[in-house]
C-alpha cells in the first residue's frame, strides 16, 4: 500500500499495511461534544431560571439550547460505539494470520450512519417546534 498516501482521519499502521482511522483524534471530538453539551446544559438552566413564560422568542431559544444538549450527548454516544467497534476489528485484525496473498481491505466508513441520524434529530426538532 502507498505509504504516501494522506486521508483525513486516518493514519497508516506500518504492522497492518493499511490505513486505519485516527482513534485519539475520534476521542478528542468526544470530549470536545461532553463539554459542549455540559456548556449548553449551564446555559439552559440559567435560562430556566430567567424565563418569561410569555415570551415566545425566550422559549424557543430554551428549547433549541436544550435540544443542543441532547444531540450533543447522542452524537457522543454514537461516536464511542464506532470507536469501540473500529478497536475491536483492529483487534481482530491484528489477531489474523493471512498469507501474503491476501489483502486487508480498509475498515468501511460509516458516515452515512451518522448522515442518517442527523437528519432524524432534526426532523424530530422540526416536527416539535410546529
Amino acid at each position: 500500500m502507498d505509504k504516501n498516501r494522506k486521508r483525513w482521519g486516518y493514519i497508516f499502521d506500518e504492522k497492518l499495511d493499511m490505513l486505519i482511522p485516527n482513534i485519539p483524534r475520534q476521542k478528542k471530538f468526544v470530549k470536545i461534544f461532553l463539554i459542549l453539551s455540559l456548556i449548553f446544559f449551564i446555559i439552559a438552566l440559567m435560562q430556566l431560571y430567567f424565563l418569561d413564560k410569555t415570551s415566545p422568542k425566550q422559549i424557543i431559544f430554551l428549547i433549541y439550547s436544550g435540544g443542543s444538549v441532547f444531540f450533543l450527548l447522542f452524537l457522543s454516544i454514537v461516536i464511542k460505539v464506532n470507536i469501540s467497534f473500529i478497536e475491536r476489528k483492529l483487534k481482530q485484525l491484528e489477531e489474523m494470520t493471512l498469507p501474503y496473498e491476501f489483502e486487508i481491505h480498509p475498515l468501511k466508513d460509516n458516515s452515512y450512519i451518522f448522515c442518517v441520524l442527523y437528519y432524524l434529530l432534526c426532523l424530530l426538532q422540526y416536527s416539535i417546534l410546529n
